[in-house]
């Protein structure tokens, strides 16, 4: 099986723990990427995967090589902000009753992000 390899750059172990700690912060990084990677904030659409790896990446400095940093658009085809068509195309896909993204209570007390309200899932 063929696999394709995307370098990133290096960082230590004390920088992975540090954004690692920092994604769990309220509110947005300093380039309005939201954070709150907390138990109940995972949304389909909007705070995924996908999304937990792009501000990894934009914590880290990481692509070391890009003018951008964090995951390539085509990383992350249901990105609104970064894929308006697409992700148009995903939300059919999965139902229109796809609840907005929720700030953690525990973390966040519900007020992470200026849209953070309905129902998030519990990882």
């Amino acid at each position: 099986q063929k696999r394709e390899v995307f370098p990133v750059g290096s960082v230590d172990l004390q920088e992975v723990k540090q954004a690692l700690a920092k994604s769990k912060n309220c509110g947005k990084t300093s380039d309005g990427y939201w954070l709150d990677y907390n138990p109940g904030t995972v949304h389909l659409t909007e705070h995924n995967d996908h999304s937990f790896v792009d501000v990894i990446l934009r914590l880290l400095n990481l692509p070391y090589f890009g003018k951008d940093r964090g995951l390539p658009s085509s990383f992350m085809p249901e990105n609104t902000a970064r894929n308006p068509i697409s992700a148009r195309v995903i939300a059919k896909l999965l139902g229109a009753n796809l609840p907005p993204y929720t700030a953690s209570k525990s973390a966040c007390n519900g007020t992470c992000c200026d849209h953070a309200t309905g129902g998030g899932i519990d990882l």
